[in-house]
């Protein structure tokens, strides 16, 4: 349906290292965030945005970064497009929300609401297994707390650039979510393997070589920033 070669798009995400090693060998819940998320794209492309919508919600209540993927979806086709359309993802995603909702307070009372602060205090924390993290690990951790705000500024800048364009007709809505989603890793205080799976099946929708590229590039990235914890002593070699 988006016009680009399955074998490609199969081989960028089942080949990818870091998912095969971490996502798949941690049993993380990324990789089950995925599903409905991917069904969310493939429900909007069909037209289907009450169900895209309520699967991104579904997608968001497994790991809140699915969301993400959210404003790109309503931003595609800008003012041309069907009202209609907006309307009923917007439905889809509130009656997502509703039922979400409903079933996180069944489930675990008002301790669904400690989900924010846990994100901003394991992010907070961070280590050398991300960017900004290396960054300060290298010789800047005096200003680590103005680097973390630095990434995080950038990245909304970028998401904000994203969003116009993909609103202007100048992007596609999954490319503009697969670079959002880029900048999120790359901004992020704390990097994990198996998080680059966020990236690997919006990269593989889009005809882009450059994130295809940007994509492998972080993998790299990713999995070299790993090779200290399995060397003996590494990690207090470097400080940590």
């Amino acid at each position: 349906l988006r016009g680009v070669d399955p074998v490609k798009a199969v081989a960028i995400v089942g080949l990818n290292p870091l998912l095969a090693l971490y996502g798949v060998g941690g049993g993380h819940n990324d990789l089950l965030m995925l599903v409905p998320l991917v069904g969310a794209v493939y429900a909007v492309v069909l037209g289907r945005e009450r169900l895209g919508g309520g699967l991104t919600l579904a997608a968001v209540g497994i790991k809140l970064t699915a969301g993400l993927v959210l404003p790109f979806a309503l931003a595609a086709g800008g003012p041309l497009r069907d009202r209609t359309r907006r309307v009923n993802l917007l439905l889809g995603s509130a009656v997502g929300f509703t039922a979400l909702a409903a079933l996180g307070l069944a489930l675990f009372g008002t301790g669904i609401l400690n989900m924010f602060p846990t994100v901003e205090q394991s992010q907070a924390k961070g280590d050398w297994h991300s960017l900004p993290g290396l960054i300060v690990t290298l010789g800047a951790s005096t200003a680590g707390h103005a680097i973390g705000l630095l990434f995080t500024s950038v990245f909304v800048i970028i998401t904000i650039r994203l969003l116009r364009k993909v609103w202007h007709g100048q992007m596609d809505w999954v490319a503009g979510a697969a670079w959002a989603t880029f900048a999120l890793l790359l901004s992020a205080n704390s990097l994990l393997p198996w998080y680059v799976s966020w990236l690997l099946p919006l990269t593989a929708l889009c005809a882009d070589r450059r994130l295809v590229r940007a994509t492998l590039v972080l993998t790299c990235f990713v999995q070299v920033i790993q090779f200290p914890g399995y060397i003996p002593h590494a990690a207090a070699m470097i400080g940590h």
